[in-house]
């Protein structure tokens, strides 16, 4: 939380741990995997994680969260031809079926590529979509944004 990335991979990695100590069953199940691939990507796994997600994209092509993974982890890749396709379908994503994810996702791959204006314009967006403010808080790909008067007005606590 708030660019603590020593912590954020140290509880990464005993989510792992307690992750791989699981039950089969439960490892199986599409939720926990797409946990152990954000966590391994924390970690800086990148090619595990990759490796998982598009197994996930295999399985549900449509899931919002499977793209936005594979776009960050493209980013930090430096593998920005596919980071900018996955903006792309993301951008295609109705709010109605979405939410706030396709916006937030964007926002952090804009973050990655150093696209600072346009991760600000897509964080505005989630915003207004009712985005869980939690998110720009723990994920380090913000942090840049940090020193930006309109970002922390936008992420500041509200009454």
């Amino acid at each position: 939380m708030h660019g603590d990335t020593i912590a954020a991979r140290q509880a990464a990695t005993r989510g792992l741990t307690w992750y791989r100590g699981r039950p089969a069953e439960e490892r199986a199940t599409f939720e926990e995997r797409l946990v152990a691939a954000w966590s391994l990507e924390i970690v800086g796994a990148f090619a595990d994680a990759d490796r998982l997600a598009r197994q996930l994209l295999r399985e549900d092509s449509t899931n919002v969260d499977v793209r936005g993974e594979l776009a960050g982890l493209a980013a930090e890749r430096g593998d920005t031809l596919r980071a900018d396709s996955l903006d792309r379908w993301l951008a295609r994503q109705p709010v109605a079926r979405v939410s706030w994810a396709a916006s937030m996702y964007r926002s952090r791959l804009a973050a990655l590529l150093g696209r600072r204006d346009s991760a600000y314009a897509r964080a505005v967006e989630a915003w207004d979509e009712g985005t869980w403010p939690m998110w720009f808080h723990q994920e380090p790909a913000f942090l840049p944004l940090g020193g930006r008067r309109d970002y922390l007005a936008l992420t500041a606590p509200k009454d």
